[in-house]
């Protein structure tokens, strides 16, 4: 677990392996009640991958993943969980302890595209009906999104806890680029 704050790169990156992100390729907690967070970060490099997860920001949040005040303007193309600030907001929940993920007033305006789950904010936010409390809060995208299967302005798919309670959230969010699928 760690804290990225108020970082810019303009690094381009290509891979072919799982989790890539601009700015980090997995945000995940380490220990329980540690919070990973990605605050005040911008991404002006384009991030490529052929396989899982990947985002502007960050390729997964995951365990207390927190991404804040965070912004992609490059171009994110991927195949499976393509997102422009995040590929896959994952959530965990286990028999005692809700691992939460969220993130809040963040922004795309680049060109995102992808194959399945691929979306403006998020690829795909939630896991599992196991999963809990994953959250997109307050982000704007205005870039263009384009992918094949589940694809959207703010989310490719939220998805889910049945329980309205704990169902995966997308909250106060706006998106202003062109879709297309």
């Amino acid at each position: 677990y760690g804290n990225v704050t108020s970082t810019s790169t303009t690094t381009t990156y290509t891979s072919s392996g799982y989790g890539v992100g601009g700015i980090a390729g997995c945000s995940y907690y380490g220990s329980s009640g540690n919070v990973s967070a990605i605050d005040t970060c911008n991404n002006y490099g384009n991030v490529t991958s052929s396989a899982y997860c990947t985002g502007g920001i960050v390729g997964q949040n995951w365990y207390y993943g927190h991404v804040n005040k965070s912004f992609n303007y490059g171009t994110v193309t991927g195949t499976y969980y393509v997102g422009g600030v995040c590929g896959f907001n994952r959530g965990y929940t286990s028999t005692t302890v809700n691992y939460d993920c969220h993130i809040q007033n963040s922004g795309n305006s680049g060109s995102v595209t992808g194959t399945y789950y691929v979306g403006g904010i998020v690829g795909r936010n939630g896991y599992s009906s196991s999963c809990y409390y994953t959250y997109v809060e307050s982000c704007v995208n205005t870039g263009r999104v384009s992918g094949t299967y589940y694809v959207g302005g703010i989310a490719g798919q939220n998805y889910g806890q049945s329980n309205t309670t704990y169902r995966p959230k997308i909250v106060g969010c706006l998106n202003a680029g062109v879709v297309e699928a």
